[in-house]
């Protein structure tokens, strides 16, 4: 056989190969959706590091020349399986968006959602003094409110229009400026107020990098009467948190994929 045969030989193979791999990758995905409806009816998150850790570990241990590449082949076949899911689940392009008075735990609820969910979390505030190079603090005495007010209605808007689904915190001022931006459906976004009594807000959290709050931290009482109407304005769902950060990411996820018909977002 010459060279040229032998060429066309070896492509016609590759296709029957490329073939076999077409049909496994349909079954893999169709067993992706069934694994989805089963997570939906018994509750449980989409991401499982544990599980996915499992599958690259039985690759690491058949070893092989071709390990790296076969690693990152599962990689990309478990991103688009998750991608699946969260298709089934209507979380393809969702934007799961805390707001609540600082000190409400938003943050660290949104990074157990995150977690949970295996999406990205972005904190509005940290986006702002990454891009800025100083803190919040920092910002407002320099430039005062109005200046970081529109820092923070740019920083939303983008974080917003990304393309992936994503759990955002918020700054407990950003609700007085929360639009969502044109050309993002308002039902790729579902707002969640974290609610949290001052008192336990006060008892619980240093406010002394909270620039309208350091210097008189009863002030909180009167910003929460303010701000309560517009949280609520604004949200789709509420929880209160008062109990433990697994408890408070139960309660934003049972609120969250239940919103809108009972079965999960419309």
């Amino acid at each position: 056989m010459d060279c040229k045969d032998e060429l066309s030989w070896l492509r016609a193979q590759i296709d029957g190969v490329d073939r076999q791999l077409q049909d496994l990758f349909v079954r893999r995905m169709e067993m992706s959706k069934r694994i989805a409806q089963i997570k939906m009816q018994r509750n449980l998150p989409i991401h499982d590091e544990k599980r996915e850790e499992e599958v690259l570990a039985a690759v690491r241990q058949r070893g092989g020349e071709n390990q790296e590449e076969i690693l990152s082949l599962m990689r990309t076949l478990m991103a688009l399986s998750k991608t699946r899911q969260l298709h089934v689940w209507g979380l393809l392009r969702r934007k799961i968006i805390l707001i609540g008075m600082p000190g409400c735990g938003k943050s660290t609820l949104a990074k157990g959602l995150a977690l949970r969910l295996g999406w990205p979390w972005y904190d509005s505030d940290q986006e702002i003094e990454r891009q800025e190079g100083a803190p919040v603090s920092e910002i407002f005495s320099c430039f005062g409110e109005g200046y970081f007010r529109e820092l923070e209605t740019k920083c939303i808007r983008r974080l917003v229009q990304e393309e992936n689904p994503a759990v955002i915190s918020l700054g407990g001022g950003a609700v007085q400026n929360l639009i969502v931006p044109k050309g993002v459906a308002e039902e790729d976004c579902i707002i969640v107020y974290v609610h949290r009594n001052v008192e336990d807000i006060l008892c619980s959290v240093d406010l002394s990098d909270r620039p309208l709050l350091k210097d008189n931290p009863e002030h909180l009482a009167k910003v929460f009467m303010d701000r309560h109407p517009l949280y609520e304005g604004v949200s789709h769902v509420c929880i209160h948190n008062d109990g433990t950060v697994d408890e408070g990411v139960d309660k934003i996820w049972e609120k969250v994929r239940h919103y809108g018909d009972g079965e999960g977002f419309k």
